[in-house]
């Protein structure tokens, strides 16, 4: 009986982790829906393992469950942060090209900018 409350206190830490890695995810509202979405069903398959006798298939589909939301939260917060680095990227490389642009205006002679 005790290694069957072990497994099941590990399931509840491992759902506690995936919890702790979204709450640090930044993500946009939708990937937030879907993170929610998983956690909830990795919480769900959790709770059903208390009441089932041990070995059953619940524990597997808990594990399952726990492993989805892990991936998700994983993919989702990466994908937030690949994002902002490349809003970020953008951003610098077009102050660049109107700089350089800038500098090329400033530097033409009043012929070539008239003709």
């Amino acid at each position: 009986m005790t290694s069957d409350w072990a497994t099941v206190e590990s399931l509840i830490r491992q759902l506690g982790s995936v919890r702790a890695a979204a709450n640090e995810a930044r993500a946009s509202d939708l990937s937030r829906a879907a993170i929610d979405q998983a956690i909830s069903e990795a919480a769900e398959a959790v709770s059903l393992t208390i009441d089932e006798v041990p070995g059953s298939t619940a524990v597997a589909a808990a594990a399952e469950a726990l492993d989805v939301a892990a991936e998700v939260v994983a993919a989702l917060g990466s994908e937030e942060v690949r994002s902002r680095r490349l809003i970020a990227t953008s951003s610098r490389l077009r102050a660049r090209a109107a700089e350089l642009i800038r500098q090329c205006q400033q530097a033409s002679s009043p012929e070539e900018r008239s003709g």
